[in-house]
Parts: C-alpha cells; structure tokens; sequence
C-alpha cells in the first residue's frame, strides 16, 4: 500500500505540474500580461481559465484530474504509515507485557527459601566427637616408608630432629613417632625436650605435647 502511495503521488505531482506550465504557455500566447499575470498573481489562472475555457479547459482538467491522483497518493501514504506506527506500537505492548507477565510469574512461582537455624551443639556432645577422632586417629597407623637418612648416634639424632623441629616451628608437619604412629600436628612451641603441638580435631582443635626423643621422623604434610 505504501508503495502504491508513492507511485500515485509521483505521477499526480508530476501531471499536475505539467498541466500548470501547459496553462501558463497558452495564457503567454495569448498575451504577455495574462502570461505574466498567471505566474505573479493568485487566482489568475483561475480567471484566465474562466475567460478562456475553450482552450485553458484541458490543461486545468488535467491539473483537476492529476491534484486528485496526488491527494489519494498522500492519503495511501499516511494511511500506511498510521498502519504501520500502530501495528508497531501493539508488538512493543505485546512484548512488555510479556516480560512484565513473565517476570510476575517467576515472583509468584519462585518461593522464598526459609532459613532455619542451625543448633549449636554441647559441650557434651563436642567432647564425644573429640574421643571419637581421637580415638580413630590412634587406631589408625599408615604403612612404614622406608627412610633414606642413615642410621646416627642417638645423640646426632636428637640434635637434628630438634634442628628440624626449630626450623619448622609454626608449620604443619607429619611427626612419625618411635611407637610407629605417625601424626599430623602444628609446631608451636619448642622449650628444651618437650614439643608443644596442636591437633585439629573436627571443628576444632587440641594442644598437648610431645618429648622430642619420641619423635623418629619429621615429614612435610
């Protein structure tokens, strides 16, 4: 529709701008004045053709005729533009009210996790659970390894494991001790033979200590 809107409107405007120039080339011959009267002065080809209907008939029929095409052209235009700005308008309502209906259902239909609170346990039942861990973590003994440091005097073998321990204080270790348990602990304290470590256990954490001369092996964890 638009596009035969245009095509009427080009050829209307077209016809009636020849039809305009066909009535001032017959006012001109009749005379310069109503030539020049035509082209100047509102209404005097309106005169002209009155005066002159025999011959000015055709061209203002045409110009009539061709104004007409013209304005359908344009109301074809408007006509399919409106059209088009409301079709345009009513999918833009459309798509809001998609995503604003979408976005309401996912708000009613999405329920609100609750929270419950979590209990705070015993003090009862926190030393259950110490005994327990500790009580599988003497149970449990892992395989020997074989050791690639030499057998030493009792004595160098005191001075370098407390060497290493000195030098690992503050660390997380793996202590093999000479019952053959082997343990994970952090170094916090070394005060002549006694090692003072910390064991976690759960959720927390126990402190006790180790002499040094039960000690066998220190291990990165």
């Amino acid at each position: 529709m638009m596009v035969l809107g245009v095509f009427l409107a080009v050829v209307g405007g077209l016809a009636s701008f020849a039809a305009g120039i066909w009535l001032v080339v017959l006012a001109f011959r009749e005379s310069v004045l109503w030539g020049l009267a035509t082209l100047l002065i509102p209404f005097a080809g309106l005169v002209f053709v009155i005066k002159f209907w025999d011959e000015a008939k055709r061209p203002f029929l045409i110009s009539l005729a061709s104004g007409a095409v013209y304005g359908l052209g344009v109301f074809m235009i408007l006509g399919s533009g409106a059209s088009q700005m409301a079709a345009r308008m009513a999918e833009m309502d459309q798509s809001e009210w998609q995503t604003t209906g979408s976005e309401d259902f996912l708000q009613e239909s999405t329920p609100v996790p609750t929270l419950t609170p979590t209990a705070t346990p015993t003090f009862d039942e926190i030393e259950e659970d110490v005994r327990a861990r500790l009580e599988a973590a003497e149970a449990w003994t892992p395989s020997p390894q074989p050791s690639a440091t030499p057998t030493l005097p009792p004595h160098y073998e005191k001075i370098t494991i407390r060497e290493i321990l000195q030098e690992r204080m503050g660390e997380r270790v793996l202590l093999r001790l000479r019952s053959g348990k082997w343990v994970t602990v952090t170094l916090r304290a070394l005060d002549e033979d006694i090692l003072d470590v910390k064991q976690r256990m759960g959720g927390g954490a126990m402190e006790y200590t180790i002499e040094v001369d039960d000690v066998v092996e220190v291990r990165e964890e």
